[in-house]
């Protein structure tokens, strides 16, 4: 089942949802396996991770590779994914049905891999009436809403990250740069920032 599961998302499947992945690939018999692997089986997720960096290590690294750490989105047709909502999808340029994560990646002249990855979840998600629907999708009680944003710009982006921010309303969002850091807090109007001495 792991096998068809890392098949189906590497598959032309349209919609990568267990059932389409199983039917796409292994016929009808296979779809409700598929989906108990997932949702009730219990992964060594750690163990999974800290095997996954070596082999990366192993095969990938060299002295000129480079990391990536991007936010990126998802647009999605159903409602049942965990922190799908509408929201700012930068792939479709407007807001849309989306999940949205921060995924980190290594690429050198040996190739790429994605070594880690948060799922965002939308201010909605919290809300008391959402409360069903996390517990449905299994997130833990402890799991707040961020107030919070730490941006290092070593090469490239900046304030302008600002308005990405702002769609989603984080209440405060710190920029390193130029050797101090730089602490912009959301208007009350919620319709930008303004740069501040304090937190």
């Amino acid at each position: 089942m792991c096998e068809l599961y890392l098949q189906g998302l590497l598959s032309d499947t349209d919609r990568k949802n267990m059932e389409a992945m199983a039917l796409g690939l292994a016929g009808p018999e296979t779809v409700r396996n598929l989906q108990r692997l997932m949702s009730e089986y219990r992964w060594q997720e750690s163990w999974m991770q800290r095997r996954h960096w070596e082999l990366c290590a192993e095969r990938l690294s060299d002295p000129r590779g480079v990391w990536s750490v991007d936010a990126s989105e998802m647009a999605k047709k159903g409602t049942e994914s965990v922190g799908v909502a509408p929201q700012y999808c930068g792939s479709l340029g407007k807001t849309a049905n989306c999940q949205s994560g921060v995924f980190i990646c290594y690429a050198s002249s040996k190739g790429h891999a994605l070594l880690n990855r948060q799922l965002y979840l939308p201010k909605c998600w919290f809300e008391p009436e959402w409360a069903d629907r996390r517990k449905q999708c299994r997130i833990p009680v402890e799991v707040q809403f961020p107030d919070l944003v730490l941006e290092i710009t070593l090469t490239s982006g900046g304030v302008s990250r600002l308005e990405v921010y702002r769609r989603f309303r984080v209440p405060e969002v710190w920029f390193w740069r130029r050797d101090a850091v730089e602490i912009f807090a959301l208007l009350p109007d919620g319709f930008g920032y303004e740069q501040v001495a304090q937190s």
